[in-house]
């Protein structure tokens, strides 16, 4: 049999309550009740989050296999999928459990793929990260960020190498931010010259969005959000110990949209830009995830037109930031609430 083949069957033999019983978790109802045997198409809260509202749900996939959706990130998938989430596993270390739980005897150790494919994300070649990209990369953003780029290239959600683009033979030597499981990635040269006319942009097959939302790690209250890749970057670099998780808002027009369920329970910080755009956008993101967040704050840097990247470079000389809780919070949203 082919890994495929393998890891078909394993999947096929689970029952909603296997990865559970192997992670060691319960799963409950709306009431609280823990539930030992989930049923299809009862909705349940979610066992990967803090979730009061039942929004997890098992389904019968198009091969007859067993299927979970997490409705408040929108991840989804097999038995061992799940079990990945709920270990913080490879898929492969999953099935090998499954296979060993449910005394299947199907598990071999996944052969090297054959031919020419490259493995990793669609549309984004990557190549190991070499000492001259992360000083190409910390000279774009005005920082050192070695230690932000070793750890966003650990969780996969950042990289480098060749990106393929609408009408374009793909773009070499590029960094890029990505969220496979949600398709939200954004691109830049590693040189800083622009693609397609512009300083960034999105790749094939991607969308604009809270890149980052499906590698929320639970165990972490704290969540930051920034707007586009040097933000992002210049944020982590200036606390690389990366105790919180990073959002990346992919522009001023993303929105949390069906994700902001998302969030919460989580303690939230915006990092907005110091021009107009950036406020609305910081305004609206601030607005569509109070409802769900523990709390909400948003940080502006005190001097006008400049972003995160500006404040927290070494060339910086000077400017500090303020920062908007509670009722000066609503009193922000109130006087940057133009984009509905």
């Amino acid at each position: 049999m082919d890994n495929k083949e393998i890891f078909r069957r394993i999947a096929a033999a689970c029952s909603t309550s296997d990865p559970l019983r192997i992670a060691g978790v319960s799963i409950s109802d709306g009431k609280g009740n823990s539930v030992q045997e989930p049923r299809m198409g009862k909705s349940y809260c979610s066992p990967l989050r803090d979730d009061k509202n039942p929004s997890f749900t098992f389904y019968t996939g198009r091969k007859g296999d067993v299927r979970f959706k997490d409705h408040g990130t929108g991840k989804s998938g097999s038995m061992i999928n799940l079990l990945s989430e709920l270990l913080s596993v490879t898929c492969a270390c999953a099935a090998e459990k499954i296979d060993e739980h449910l005394k299947l005897g199907l598990w071999q150790k996944p052969k090297p793929r054959s031919g020419s494919k490259h493995s990793g994300p669609r549309h984004l070649k990557i190549r190991p990260i070499q000492e001259m990209d992360a000083e190409m990369i910390s000279k774009s953003v005005g920082q050192d960020c070695r230690e932000a780029i070793n750890v966003l290239e650990r969780i996969e959600m950042l990289g480098v190498g060749k990106v393929y683009l609408k009408g374009t033979y793909g773009e070499e030597d590029c960094f890029f931010l990505y969220d496979e499981a949600a398709s939200l990635a954004r691109v830049r040269k590693l040189d800083g010259s622009k693609i397609l006319n512009a300083k960034s942009v999105c790749p094939k097959g991607y969308c604009n969005g809270p890149l980052g939302i499906s590698k929320l790690q639970s165990d972490l209250n704290e969540i930051r959000v920034m707007e586009g890749e040097k933000d992002t970057l210049a944020v982590c670099a200036a606390n690389p110990e990366m105790d919180y998780n990073p959002i990346c808002m992919t522009g001023v027009t993303a929105s949390f949209g069906n994700y902001a369920e998302a969030t919460k329970g989580s303690l939230v910080t915006i990092y907005a830009q110091n021009d107009e755009p950036g406020l609305d956008a910081a305004s609206r993101w601030a607005r569509e995830i109070k409802p769900y967040a523990e709390d909400v704050f948003v940080r502006v840097p005190s001097q006008q037109g400049i972003d995160w990247a500006d404040l927290l470079s070494s060339d910086c000389t000077g400017g500090g930031f303020d920062e908007y809780s509670g009722e000066s919070l609503v009193l922000f949203c109130g006087d940057y609430g133009k984009v509905a």
